[in-house]
């Protein structure tokens, strides 16, 4: 599944005023087609400072730690520059949002890390002569930390490693794009995604316990999937290089220096989040620019697309699944850029809602993907492989569509309970294998 943008400011926090991890997402005006962008700009500034003004300082915010080195136009950085990369790329605007709880506890000192990206970066090139394939372990470790305590960082360390492969012409067969493609993710992209997905907020709505037990939740999500998406990244790399690089000997070393660094990143965020909520305010980015929705979905479905099919043919050769997979995952794109929800159904979501739809979707065509394999099994390794992507390819398709249908949960009347307590009961049966269609 793909990430939608973030409006400014870090995607999925709170909403409380005084919350760095909901920046100023109260103000979603974007200028009109006939506000020039100095007005826009004016406006913002105007926004954030009252939003600022209205925070109650804390012990980190009348701290000296973040005056000592300059901040000023760190802070300006990490407020306008977001908006500006993201009329070229929006997932480089993210990757320099990642790096803002820095600035917010240091100042300029920040700059430090996206130093060592490109130091590290530039080391990594020399190392493998501008091929594009990963460095030994301890530059890609070192790498992949900057990335997790910074994306800023980790996108440096890239784009320098990047520019070496493209002047040393290791930039135009389809092994060196996806071999690149993926150390971009191990470096910046990938340590966002558990951020993305489950981002650590300050939970100030609940108390006590339950507020403990969500916080607990959230390190222990981010450490889960951050360290599962690094290691087996490492795995991969010799199927998509075409190399025996002796980086995939390294998979379990990989989760403990990502656990590592995750210590430090989250403690540091925390700190950021609870004793510097002006300071967090001061760094979070203005509203991302939108760009042109032709050339948007250009960017998010063409790219998209013409790297999945890249891998895919790596993984599985030129077969018919290959090019099924990639026209139900074009699809699943697009359906998921589509601003509106489809028609209002309330008969539909009365009978299923979405949650128990994506559960019987799942478990439906898990089962009947299990009958086919059975009864007519598979002839190589590489039609077995495709078959489970396009399973998944239709599973993601289908989630897609059903979130984008509108319409009521099971209603108040008892016959809706009967009716909710048999769906669940069917699902309970088919999840233990009691009821089968194989």
């Amino acid at each position: 599944m793909t990430f939608h943008i973030p409006s400014g400011g870090e995607g999925g926090g709170s909403h409380v005023p005084g919350d760095p991890g909901s920046s100023h997402h109260a103000f979603h005006e974007s200028p009109g087609e006939g506000v020039v962008e100095a007005e826009f700009e004016l406006h913002d500034a105007e926004r954030r400072r009252a939003l600022i003004e209205a925070t109650e300082p804390k012990a980190g915010d009348r701290s000296k730690v973040w005056r000592r080195f300059g901040f000023v136009a760190g802070d300006e950085f990490f407020y306008r520059g977001p908006r500006t990369t993201s009329k070229f790329s929006p997932m480089f605007s993210l990757a320099i949002m990642d790096g803002r709880y820095v600035q917010a506890l240091l100042g300029n000192v920040s700059f430090l890390l996206p130093i060592l990206g490109i130091i590290f970066g530039a080391i990594a090139t020399d190392q493998v002569h501008g091929n594009a394939i990963p460095p030994l372990f301890p530059l890609m470790a070192a790498l992949s930390v900057l990335g997790i305590l910074s994306g800023f960082a980790g996108l440096m360390g890239f784009l320098v490693f990047l520019g070496g492969c493209i002047a040393t012409g290791h930039f135009t067969t389809e092994h060196q794009l996806v071999t690149l493609f993926l150390l971009g993710c191990s470096w910046f992209a990938g340590p966002q995604i558990g951020a993305r997905l489950r981002p650590m907020k300050s939970h100030h709505d609940k108390v006590g316990f339950d507020r403990h037990w969500h916080q607990v939740g959230d390190f222990l999500f981010q450490y889960v999937i951050t360290a599962f998406i690094l290691g087996k990244f490492l795995l991969i790399y010799p199927l998509i290089s075409g190399y025996d690089v002796p980086i995939k000997n390294y998979e379990h070393q990989m989760w403990v220096v990502v656990a590592i660094a995750l210590l430090v990143r989250l403690s540091f965020e925390t700190v950021a989040r609870e004793w510097f909520p002006r300071r967090s305010l001061e760094v979070s980015a203005m509203r991302l620019a939108v760009r042109n929705r032709w050339l948007n979905l250009f960017f998010i479905v063409v790219v998209q697309m013409a790297i999945v099919v890249m891998a895919l043919h790596i993984a599985v050769g030129n077969i018919w699944q290959l090019w099924a997979i990639s026209i139900i995952y074009g699809l699943m794109l697009i359906v998921e850029r589509i601003t509106t929800d489809f028609p209002k159904v309330t008969w539909l979501r009365r009978l299923v809602p979405s949650g128990v739809a994506r559960i019987l979707l799942v478990i439906v065509l898990a089962q009947l993907s299990a009958k086919y394999f059975i009864e007519h099994g598979y002839t190589t390794a590489n039609v077995l492989t495709a078959m489970i992507f396009l399973l998944v390819a239709a599973v993601l398709f289908m989630l897609a569509v059903v979130e984008k249908f509108d319409g009521d949960p099971w209603g108040k009347h008892p016959i809706w309970k009967v009716f909710g307590f048999s769906v669940v009961l069917g699902l309970v049966l088919f999840g233990s294998g009691i009821v089968s269609l194989v």
